[in-house]
């Protein structure tokens, strides 16, 4: 088993596009898209889901709509075929921070190409595919094939066991895990824990300092999202 790695000597044909481009075969494992130039999303349809992590959000998952896409690429995975479904994860820079999108259940049919005669101007052909996906379950209710994960927010720690399973390690092949998978990896990172027991309860976890009593029955949490349905109801969790 091996880390996945970009632009090896034998494979280095064109150096443009995202970082760190991931072909996910129907089995959910891993192989490198090098050559990936961009992915331009488009939405149709479709309602963001914030999601935060102690107060701050860190990705969208999709609901409601179907995620498309139109990708760019100077070459493709061997392992690309045309109307199979795949799924896919690129790294997009934003400053001196990072976004990790996932997509899933996707599948790529490529537009009509025109081919030149070769002579001293010609330039590289670019494959060009237009993306559709399925949307999948995700807890709630919600149902979406695409995720970004945001890496200014998302604590290290979280940031790099999810990186360990997108790129594999030198012990795990590299595979794609489910969109629940991804959301619990990020919740469990979290320094206050919202649990709905399915009851009409709901219990609170975290560090004394921030899950505290004031008195006998009222009590204060810091770092959650708390959203106010009217003047005494109100919606909390930890992302």
């Amino acid at each position: 088993m091996t880390q996945l790695s970009w632009y090896k000597a034998h494979e280095r044909i064109f150096d443009s596009g995202l970082s760190r481009g991931v072909f996910y075969t129907e089995n959910e494992l891993g192989v490198p898209w090098n050559g990936l130039i961009s992915v331009k999303e488009l939405e149709s349809g479709s309602k963001k889901t914030q999601r935060y992590i102690d107060g701050q959000k860190y990705g969208d998952p999709y609901s409601s709509g179907s995620f498309s896409a139109t990708i760019d690429a100077y070459t493709y995975p061997e392992e690309f075929v045309e109307g199979s479904i795949f799924g896919l994860s690129y790294r997009t820079e934003r400053g001196e921070h990072y976004q990790i999108h996932i997509v899933y259940n996707a599948m790529a049919e490529a537009f009509e190409k025109d081919y030149e005669s070769v002579d001293d101007a010609t330039e590289a052909m670019i494959f060009v595919w237009n993306v559709t996906t399925t949307p999948v379950k995700v807890p709630g209710g919600l149902a979406g094939a695409h995720i970004f994960i945001d890496s200014s927010v998302v604590y290290d720690w979280a940031l790099k066991d999810l990186e360990d399973i997108l790129y594999g390690t030198p012990d795990k092949e590299a595979r794609l895990p489910s969109l629940e998978e991804v959301i619990q990896l990020v919740e469990d990172a979290s320094i206050v824990k919202i649990t709905d027991h399915g009851d009409g309860t709901w219990s609170a976890e975290g560090p004394d300092e921030y899950v505290y009593m004031t008195d006998v029955t009222p009590f204060e949490i810091d770092y959650v999202t708390a959203v106010y349905i009217d003047a005494e109801t109100y919606t909390i969790h930890s992302l």
